[in-house]
């Protein structure tokens, strides 16, 4: 077949019959078993692979199939890693070579390059066959496993899988038994079966359980591409449109930092420089001063932004429950555990944590926490294994830890691990000029959640909240306005707000 679009072809000198060959971003591969034995299994050694452009491209000296090629490149002992490390390489050096002559056709239908993807198939020539195809033509990381007991060991210790695609007719446990414990256990992993034995019955009672998509052998590889990349599309759409919903539940969610002055403005500079970085900060500062509302500014100004934000306000659940809230806890765990349970921690795999009145977290469960943060595992309660996470931990307390490990109430290594940034959240006290844009901030926003026309402040009111102290912060100065607009009986301005003496 002769192909008139630019092409690469990557060669191995050991395998002559290996080749991965691309036209316009549509990587294929040909190979001979020693090939694939050789090149593509994590660990081979001796492998030497050689990169070549081949492509006919004017004003470029040297190339052509009959000419030295213009760029090569040699890797030594290439593992799978390397492989991919490899072709992301060569597709940029394509671009830079033919001036975006290989501009993707498939950009437009792919939802991350690096999403990953968890392929269970007891047929190994079906399993490979479907691998290079999720990966050359769908650009997935693919987790490859011939059984769905390993499949369900390697959820159990790592995070991170966007779906799951499996058979349904295999030894032992079946893709069916699978879907019910990956639905139990990670009911937010959208996962596709493929059967060769495909009936009414069979798709209906997938469905039922929760399959996202029941395709028929012989699979077509466009179809197959398509539904992986709805399903996770749709996955992540439900995440945002979760994450929307708590939001309009919480007007105040929408806040952004009020005021100009300078304390305000270094503030605004230091969570400009954190978010760039996935180091652990610790938030300080008093209560209501708005530690939530800086920690969400972090978060949305990160490379996190479109992954969930999870807070978790340590002081507001039991301490019984503190550890089932954040790790999570298998079927069976203790009394009353019906079922299988992510924890908080895995709930904000990919994205940002908060760890609210982490001062308060009780002693027994800092060790845990410790090591979570150390190796970013989690062990939920019950399960045998640790399950590997991605997620940024940010910390909020009102506490003197300093006096609180003095005490022995707070761990000193732990605090030294989630005190790798600190910011100081100030006071109100401290930036007063700041008090009239923060009233009309706050008044235009509890006039919205209350359904009332918005009412203005007379200047009188607001002096007399100028010589308050505030010792609530803002959280206190909210519940003032709120107070004083609903039992006003004026309309349109507020004359007297009932300050506590």
């Amino acid at each position: 077949m002769v192909h008139e679009s630019p092409s690469l072809e990557i060669s191995c000198s050991r395998c002559p019959t290996f080749q991965l060959q691309c036209w316009c971003h549509h990587w294929r591969r040909s190979s001979g078993p020693s090939c694939t034995a050789a090149c593509m299994r994590p660990g081979s050694d001796g492998c030497r692979t050689r990169l070549a452009c081949h492509v006919p491209s004017p004003g470029l000296r040297g190339a052509g199939p009959d000419r030295a090629p213009p760029w090569t490149g040699e890797l030594r002992e290439c593992s799978r890693i390397q492989m991919e490390r490899l072709l992301h390489e060569t597709r940029e050096m394509a671009d830079r070579l033919h001036g975006g002559a290989h501009a993707t056709k498939e950009e437009g239908r792919r939802v991350q390059t690096r999403s990953t993807v968890l392929l269970v198939d007891d047929d190994p020539g079906l399993l490979r066959t479907l691998q290079v195809l999720l990966e050359d033509e769908g650009g997935y990381v693919v987790e490859a496993v011939p059984s769905a007991e390993t499949a369900l060991q390697i959820l159990a210790v790592r995070g991170g899988f966007a779906a799951v695609v499996s058979d349904v007719a295999m030894a032992g446990m079946d893709g069916i038994a699978l879907l019910r414990a990956v639905r139990e256990r990670y009911p937010r992993l959208p996962m596709i079966l493929i059967t060769a034995y495909a009936s009414v019955r069979s798709a209906v009672e997938a469905m039922r359980l929760g399959a996202f998509q029941y395709l028929a052998k012989p699979v077509d590889p466009d179809e197959l591409l398509l539904q992986v990349d709805r399903a996770i599309r749709t996955s992540r759409l439900e995440n945002e449109h979760r994450a929307l919903k708590d939001r309009t539940g919480n007007p105040e969610l929408f806040d952004t930092l009020v005021g100009g002055s300078p304390i305000m403005e270094r503030l605004r500079d230091t969570i400009s420089k954190v978010a760039a970085v996935d180091s652990t900060v610790l938030l300080r500062g008093e209560t209501g001063v708005g530690k939530e509302l800086v920690a969400r500014l972090i978060h949305a100004r990160s490379p996190r932004r479109d992954r969930p934000f999870v807070a978790v306000n340590c002081t507001a659940i039991p301490g019984e429950l503190v550890e089932s809230e954040l790790f999570g806890h298998e079927k069976g765990a203790f009394t009353g555990a019906v079922r299988a349970r992510c924890g908080r921690i895995e709930d904000a795999d990919g994205g940002t944590l908060l760890l609210d009145e982490v001062g308060d977290m009780p002693v027994h469960l800092q060790p845990k926490l410790l090591r979570f943060l150390q190796e970013g595992a989690v062990q939920r309660i019950g399960a045998k294994h640790e399950r590997r996470i991605d997620v940024r931990v940010l910390a909020a307390t009102h506490r003197d830890l300093e006096s609180a490990i003095a005490e022995g109430v707070f761990r000193e290594d732990l605090y030294h691990r989630l005190n790798t940034i600190p910011v100081d959240v100030p006071p109100l006290r401290d930036h007063p000029e700041d008090l009239p844009e923060l009233v009309d901030h706050l008044v235009a926003k509890i006039c919205r959640r209350l359904r009332r026309p918005v009412v203005s402040i007379s200047p009188r009111a607001v002096e007399a909240l100028a010589a308050y102290s505030f010792p609530g912060n803002v959280r206190e100065l909210e519940n003032l306005l709120e107070r004083s607009i609903v039992l006003s009986r004026a309309e349109g301005t507020v004359e007297e707000i009932a300050i506590p003496s």
